[in-house]
């Protein structure tokens, strides 16, 4: 009882610290809808009594100093992700520091859960007398979370892998055409200009014809993310580059966001559909907007599919892999769909979650006469750690 008294009060701290951060630099936009945003505190707050519990199990037989030195310091990390997550998304990330605080904040975040997760496994494991309760197996579930942790990291910052699609085209005929799928990039405090950068830089070298943004861009004000944003204007595709919103898009401003995107170049599809020609023949390239949309926004297949030329081919950009199936269950005549949204998983525990609630999870899926492709993200969210897959550029090549 003592232990839940504890939690409630340190939540509701947390809250009054997390709210107080937001309304005092920017009272017009938060980052997340309050429910969620309250939840999601709760969550860390669990978190940090679950890794408190494993390192109080971890130091047993440790000197009384280095118990508390322990203790602290696990504190602390979780305090420093806390405070970096909230004041990060107030405070401008016009400065590479500030990015760069907020990606180790939310790194200790991710590295606590894992301590919390691998000590809860560990529990589990003895209760079921699987394993033998000690300190040394306590400590093994430690040196287990920085494996993980390491190891998610390396998958963060490593080069991305480049997944290759060979699509043949009846009606469409070009020289060695090259399609650049990316998805899931969620810029923010976190998702610098450095990152950014690189990821263009990457894309470029592909020397693509056409550039096709999955969704999920921005995951923070349009208008402070607008110096972000501004390097997708280095992008160099022969035609060009399109993008179909996803969830993460209508947290902001997305009308500000497709405002910006025209001001660079990106060509938004917004329920809408265009005509990508080649060599001999053109193929549709549709676009739909996200299953959650809001303000006024919706999901509308009948504006971006319907009237086509029955012997043309269509390429669907939807960011939802479930949204796939609903354009299936109304069109037989897409080729090919392009989602992302799963992150491939990301990370454990929520790979599980995702996994399950997904009709597609990553890669590729022939669905009677169509083919859907699931990219994993070129980036990820908020915790640099990716634990099933690496960060992906698809290249699609029509052949």
């Amino acid at each position: 009882m003592r232990t839940v008294f504890k939690v409630l009060i340190t939540w509701i701290t947390l809250l009054i610290l997390d709210t107080s951060l937001k309304y005092a630099w920017r009272d017009d936009e938060l980052k997340q809808p309050r429910p969620k945003r309250v939840l999601l505190l709760l969550a860390f707050v669990i978190n940090s009594y679950i890794t408190d519990l494993a390192i109080q199990q971890i130091t047993i037989g440790y000197k009384k100093r280095n118990k508390i030195t322990a203790r602290y310091v696990t504190k602390g990390l979780i305090a420093f992700g806390l405070v970096t997550n909230s004041a990060s998304y107030t405070i401008s990330s016009n400065y590479q520091l500030i990015n760069d605080l907020a990606k180790l904040g939310f790194l200790m975040l991710g590295y606590t859960q894992m301590i919390g997760l691998t000590f809860i496994a560990t529990y589990i494991l003895t209760k079921s007398q699987i394993l033998t309760l000690s300190r040394k197996l306590h400590s093994i579930s430690l040196l287990l979370a920085t494996i993980v942790t390491v190891y998610g990291v390396y998958n963060c910052i490593s080069d991305w892998h480049i997944t290759e699609i060979d699509y043949k085209m009846q009606n469409f005929k070009a020289d060695n055409f090259k399609i650049v799928f990316i998805t899931d990039i969620h810029i923010n405090p976190a998702i610098g200009e450095r990152d950014i950068e690189y990821l263009i830089a990457k894309v470029n070298t592909l020397n693509p014809d056409l550039v096709l943004l999955g969704g999920d861009l921005i995951d923070m004000p349009v208008k402070e993310g607008a110096h972000i944003l501004a390097h997708l204007r280095n992008l160099t595709p022969k035609i060009g580059v399109y993008f179909a919103p996803g969830n993460h898009d209508y947290k902001s401003d997305i009308e500000e966001l497709v405002k910006q995107l025209n001001k660079l170049g990106v060509k938004s599809l917004m329920n809408q559909k265009v005509r990508i020609f080649g060599d001999e023949g053109w193929f549709y390239l549709s676009g739909v907007e996200d299953l959650g949309a809001t303000n006024q926004h919706r999901l509308d297949f009948e504006l971006a599919l319907d009237g086509r030329v029955t012997n043309r081919e269509t390429i669907l950009l939807t960011h939802r892999p479930i949204t796939a199936d609903m354009a299936l269950s109304k069109y037989k005549n897409i080729n090919l769909i392009l989602c992302g949204h799963t992150h491939g998983g990301e990370s454990f525990p929520m790979s599980i979650l995702i996994y399950l609630t997904n009709p597609y999870f990553a890669g590729e899926y022939d669905v009677t006469d169509s083919k859907i492709f699931v990219s994993v993200g070129a980036m990820y969210y908020n915790i640099p750690i990716r634990h099933v897959f690496k960060r992906e550029i698809v290249v699609i090549n029509l052949n």
